[in-house]
């Protein structure tokens, strides 16, 4: 049904008014000599109305004569009646020739880059490593070569296991399987000591596997080894293991600031400008001929908004906009005070992994000094490496 209507359009039709006594002996004359008419609907007794082929029109003036009927064309449908009607507008041919050129070249270039299967791995990490490889949006489809991205991007990203490049047209389909990410165990084919992480009094030690170095009172300084994963094996010789332990100890964190000190306060003027770019692949235009920004202080705002044609398709052509609002500082200096208590609260942040004893502060001359008494685990790993022999697990 659809494909006839396609084709009596592309053909052209016309509907007619067919006036006389007995109309329908004028269509049944039309059927005998092959003259299909659809659409046939009665106007009233003596007029008909019927939908027919504009080539079939010329056949039946002598069906009209012997049926004493009159034949007048009411409406014309279709291509050929629509390209008559524009025949003389021959920009408007061109333009229809330069539309169609200007698409057919836009298609050789990839628009869309779609990715699926990513939870983990960003879209931005995805498309970098793939740009690193040729993939981008703007170049020529002719130019992708499938094989060598997936190649590049199977060897440069650790996080992925399984990566497909599929195009069709104008639109590249980049399918990942991210790589399962497996448990952390200890490897106890790996041995290690375990050293010091900062300075400080040991307070505890529990030692789960290694050979204690320090106990508790030791005064430890930052690398020094407090377990070791070497121990002498008489039957063996030096046997190295894993080391795991547990060193707690008593430390001190400080952080110094130098009176006077400010806080500077933005506050925002209430101007604000706006600059738009087209933006089209990687390139950009300004919109406006005039689009100098001249405040001195600013805070900077700026977003693209991409055309997009549904279900995520997003085409590389879109309006950059930057937004600035301008603002003064205002310094403000703090007392000793204030001071003390801005220190205080970046101390706390800096020793919330640890338990916090005691706090004490210190002023000479100009410079106020915090100091944070902490229990705090510094216990750090580091492999062996210059090991002669290596027996066991």
């Amino acid at each position: 049904m659809l494909f006839s209507k396609i084709v009596n359009y592309i053909k052209g039709y016309i509907t007619v008014i067919i006036e006389g006594l007995f109309p329908e002996r004028f269509i049944n004359m039309c059927t005998r000599n092959n003259i299909p008419l659809r659409n046939i609907r009665r106007k009233d007794k003596t007029r008909v109305l019927a939908d027919m082929n504009i080539r079939d029109f010329k056949n039946i003036r002598k069906i009209s004569r012997k049926s004493r009927c009159r034949v007048h064309i009411v409406k014309k449908y279709g291509l050929p009646f629509f390209l008559r009607q524009y025949r003389k507008r021959k920009m408007l041919a061109v333009g229809i020739l330069v539309f169609f050129a200007i698409l057919y070249t836009l298609s050789q270039f990839v628009w869309i880059i779609e990715i699926t299967g990513n939870e983990k791995i960003t879209n931005e990490e995805i498309l970098n490593c793939a740009r690193e490889a040729g993939l981008y949006a703007g170049m020529k489809t002719s130019k992708v070569d499938s094989s060598e991205i997936k190649s590049h991007m199977m060897t440069n990203m650790d996080k992925i296991s399984f990566v497909t490049i599929n195009r069709n047209g104008a639109t590249v389909h980049i399918d990942v399987r991210e790589r399962e990410e497996k448990r952390e165990h200890f490897d106890n084919s790996v041995p290690t000591n375990i050293i010091a992480k900062e300075s400080g009094v040991i307070e505890s030690t529990l030692v789960q596997s290694g050979t204690a170095m320090v106990k508790k009172g030791d005064v430890v300084y930052s690398g020094q080894m407090l377990v070791s994963g070497a121990a002498d094996s008489l039957p063996y010789g030096i046997k190295y293991s894993r080391s795991d332990a547990e060193i707690k100890a008593r430390v001190w964190r400080e952080k110094t600031a130098v009176l006077p000190a400010y806080t500077v306060e933005k506050i925002p003027t209430g101007k604000v400008k706006t600059s738009r770019k087209l933006k089209i692949f990687n390139f950009s235009v300004n919109l406006f001929i005039k689009n100098k920004i001249l405040f001195e202080k600013s805070d900077i705002l700026s977003y693209t908004k991409y055309i997009t044609l549904g279900e995520g398709k997003i085409l590389p052509v879109g309006i950059e906009v930057t937004t600035y609002t301008e603002y003064t500082e205002k310094r403000t200096e703090l007392s000793e005070k204030e001071l003390k208590e801005q220190l205080a609260a970046e101390m706390d942040k800096l020793c919330n992994d640890a338990e916090i004893v005691s706090r004490s502060f210190t002023k000479k001359d100009n410079t106020v000094t915090v100091v944070y008494e902490c229990i705090a685990d510094i216990a750090g790993e580091e492999e062996i490496n210059d090991r002669r022999e290596v027996s066991g697990g």
